[in-house]
């Protein structure tokens, strides 16, 4: 997979979620064979596998949600202006 950034943090975001829920997949199906191998009812195994899928999932949305906030988000250096025009906040108004 290639993933560029000059274009935004969408490539990223599409990405993340492929492999997120691949992932997801992978760790609830080994953690249900596991169950199974430690001699757990297969309602049980099954149960754990799903909440394992389920936690990778949430995991990875949350950082799906956060990835284009952090990619946007980037410090002002001392007498920029920053993106919606407005001045260093340390800087007093003068009146006219």
């Amino acid at each position: 997979m290639n993933v560029d950034s000059a274009g935004g943090p969408a490539p990223l975001v599409e990405v993340w979620l492929a492999s997120g829920r691949q992932l997801a997949v992978a760790v609830g199906s080994t953690v249900a064979l596991i169950s199974l191998l430690s001699d757990a009812p297969v309602r049980i195994a099954s149960l754990r596998g799903a909440i394992a899928w389920g936690v990778v999932l949430a995991l990875t949305s949350v950082c799906t949600w956060l990835v284009p906030r952090v990619f946007h988000a980037r410090p002002v250096s001392e007498g920029e202006e920053d993106d919606e025009g407005a001045i260093d906040a340390n800087v007093e108004p003068t009146r006219t």
